[in-house]
């Protein structure tokens, strides 16, 4: 059943933060629709291989974990965010323990159902949910800087972001800004996406020795412009924190798809 509570909480975040934001792409309707259709294809996958315990599972956890995602989106506290998280291992903990993989349906070729929906939605989970709990952490990191202190880069005035949900809401949000020439630590969404799913791989195959090797590999990547920030260091505070926040995510769910 961690894979129903699991897989909702992949579909919700996604839909929910798709839909706030909203695209150019396509319009309100098309979005909320394809929201609804992927909801409801993993509400009937939780019927059919958990039952309804496994419907209720995805069921609560859709409907909370999307309202946090949205809140997370429209400028909530980012501790609601991170509250969030930690309960949702926390759930995935205590679902793994009480029903081990291998014990319902199985797929052609022998596999549990379960399984294979554990690893679709953890793959899932590691792309841009995992990201928005990295900024989050950011996030709080920002809001705890000590009064009077320069936070991480100067902070341009606030900007004013349109929160597109089920009814437009205008928020003024501050963002850091660095200093002029200074080098931004750009491509981290996708570097580290990149990263957990090779974490999770390397540790699957056996590997836990290349993990070093591909800490090695970031840090030297990173010295240049971590280097050239030696007035603040938020540079190197950004990348530790961070690196240690997706790590962690990393192995979380390795430890959920090798324990449950």
């Amino acid at each position: 059943m961690g894979a129903a509570i699991l897989l909702a909480a992949t579909l919700s975040d996604l839909g929910a933060r798709l839909v706030c934001r909203g695209t150019d792409r396509a319009p309100r309707w098309v979005l909320l629709l394809a929201c609804a259709v992927a909801l409801c294809s993993g509400a009937a996958v939780a019927l059919s291989v958990w039952g309804w315990p496994g419907l209720v599972a995805f069921v609560v956890t859709a409907i909370a974990w999307g309202a946090v995602a949205a809140a997370s989106d429209a400028g909530a506290r980012p501790r609601l965010h991170l509250g969030a998280l930690c309960l949702l291992g926390a759930a995935l903990a205590v679902a793994a323990a009480m029903a081990p993989w291998h014990q319902g349906a199985t797929a052609p070729g022998g596999v549990a159902w379960d399984a294979l929906i554990a690893w679709a939605a953890a793959a899932g989970f590691l792309t841009r949910p995992a990201n928005e709990a990295c900024r989050s952490v950011f996030a709080l990191l920002h809001l705890r800087q000590p009064s009077g202190s320069q936070a991480i880069g100067p902070v341009r005035p606030p900007r004013r972001w349109t929160i597109r949900g089920f009814a437009e809401r205008t928020v003024e949000v501050e963002e850091p800004a660095p200093a002029p020439g200074a080098p931004l630590l750009g491509g981290g969404r996708l570097i580290g996406t990149l990263e957990r799913g090779l974490i999770v791989a390397l540790v699957i195959a056996g590997m836990p020795p290349a993990l070093a090797a591909l800490a090695a590999a970031k840090g030297i990547v990173r010295f240049p412009e971590i280097a050239a920030d030696r007035e603040t260091g938020a540079k190197a505070e950004e990348f530790l924190v961070g690196s240690l926040m997706s790590w962690s995510i990393a192995g979380a769910v390795t430890a959920f798809l090798l324990l449950g």
